[in-house]
């Protein structure tokens, strides 16, 4: 047993010794600085209100495929809420799910979208009506999306819509969502 322990020492002592050499001989970093570039500032949107109102959410642990074609609500993804007495609530929905492009072919740009709604009406995750849930071809994955809008007086109706786009061929596409989360905040 020491003999095992003296070798595995010699070969630590052995690697940090010839990582020491190869750190030494290196050259300063002459590349360009490393990091994150785009092609111009990130747009960004608040979206602020005041005292937490409500909170509610609704969750399934099962999976459900949905087809390419026309917007299809997602199942069971509905919350109702009140609005205030006067003025306008600030609302925000949330979703999180797994999920899956099916048939998908690489490089086609194929992807789900989902719309958050509220009364029939678009709300919106930022400057367009329609978030990206998933791109990836034939695998799962974990997303997280967020809308938000203002709401007046009475009670309101809050679902998701999502819609498969075949931006290529026509490959028999299917989004599959399972373990999905919808949750609705709303502020004064």
């Amino acid at each position: 047993m020491k003999r095992a322990l003296i070798v595995g020492g010699a070969t630590a002592a052995l690697a940090f010794s010839s990582a020491g050499i190869a750190l030494a001989g290196s050259t300063p970093d002459t590349a360009p600085e490393r990091g994150v570039r785009g092609l111009s500032d990130p747009v960004t949107t608040a979206c602020n209100g005041g005292t937490l109102k409500q909170v509610k959410s609704v969750s399934t642990d099962n999976g459900y495929n949905y087809y390419e074609g026309a917007p299809t609500t997602v199942k069971g993804a509905r919350i109702r809420v009140s609005g205030p007495a006067r003025g306008k609530d600030t609302v925000i929905v949330t979703f999180s799910a797994s999920s899956a492009l099916g048939n998908s072919t690489d490089g086609d740009y194929d992807q789900a979208v989902l719309q958050a709604r509220v009364d029939g009406s678009h709300l919106r995750p930022g400057r367009d009506e329609e978030a990206v849930l998933t791109g990836a071809s034939n695998q799962y994955e974990s997303s997280s999306l967020q809308f938000c809008g203002r709401i007046g007086g009475g009670t309101h109706t809050l679902d998701l819509t999502t819609q498969v786009l075949d931006n290529a061929t026509d490959d028999g596409l299917y989004l599959f969502l399972d373990d999905w989360t919808m949750k609705v905040e709303v502020y004064n």
